[in-house]
C-alpha cells in the first residue's frame, strides 16, 4: 500500500456522480482512494484480478473497490513486474468509522489487512 486518502474531486477522471448512477448522494459521500503496487514474486503469471479482491472494512463500511477505475489488474501480470493503481471504493460512513481497513481475501486463512485512519475533512 503506498497512500490513503479521502475526496470528493475525480478520480481517475470519474466522478462521485458516475460511480451513483442516479442514487442521492449525501454530504458525507466520499472516494476512499487506496493507492497500491502489485508484484508477481512467483515463477508463473496470474491475473491480479483472478486471484485477489479487496475489501474496504469499518464499523459501518463494507465495500468491494470499483474495477472500472485500475483496469490493468484485468491483464496477466508476468514473473518480477509490478503494476500500481488505485483502489477506488465509495461510503457515506468513512468520517463515523473513523479507521476502517483495506483486506485482501477477507476471512480467508491467507487474509492481509492494512490499517487505514481516515484523514479529517
Amino acid at each position: 500500500m503506498n497512500d490513503f486518502g479521502v475526496t470528493t474531486d475525480e478520480v481517475d477522471g470519474h466522478s462521485l456522480e458516475d460511480y451513483l448512477q442516479g442514487a442521492e448522494r449525501t454530504e458525507d459521500t466520499r472516494f476512499a482512494v487506496v493507492n497500491v503496487t502489485l508484484k508477481n514474486t512467483g515463477d508463473e503469471p496470474f491475473v491480479p484480478s483472478e486471484k485477489m479482491s479487496a475489501q474496504l472494512i469499518g464499523e459501518l463500511t463494507y465495500q468491494e473497490s470499483w474495477d472500472e477505475i485500475f483496469t490493468e489488474r484485468d491483464n496477466e501480470l508476468s514473473p518480477g513486474k509490478e503494476i500500481t493503481g488505485n483502489l477506488v471504493y465509495i461510503s457515506d460512513n468513512l468520517y463515523e468509522d473513523g479507521v476502517v481497513y483495506m483486506s485482501y481475501e477477507t476471512g480467508a486463512r491467507e487474509e492481509v489487512k492494512f490499517e487505514l485512519p481516515v484523514p479529517n475533512e
